[in-house]
């Protein structure tokens, strides 16, 4: 599916996509198609975005706000804005 972008929304993404370890070395026609295919998710403070042990079926780049990353209720790492998470479980097809 494809999803319409702004044009600062389709910056965003590429800037940072091009710049993650796992996209690096797509094509600049690749990481398009991929931002095509990028839906934007909002959420509020508090809201569940991944829960420990489920299987990872998405990753996200923060476009704005801040995260937690907890595990067994302890806070083991933040992300913001130009960040990404959700990769590893599906690099690796293993629970979150």
């Amino acid at each position: 599916p494809i999803h319409k972008k702004t044009h600062e929304e389709v910056n965003f993404l590429y800037e940072n996509l091009s710049g993650n370890f796992i996209f690096s070395g797509m094509s600049h026609q690749d990481i398009s198609m991929l931002i095509q295919s990028m839906e934007l998710v909002n959420g509020v403070k508090g809201d569940l975005i991944i829960q420990q042990g489920e299987i990872g079926d998405h990753f996200y780049l923060l476009h704005k706000g801040d995260v937690s990353f907890i595990i067994d209720g302890n806070v083991v790492g933040n992300a913001s804005k130009g960040e990404s998470f959700g990769e590893l479980a599906l690099l690796f097809n293993c629970p979150r």
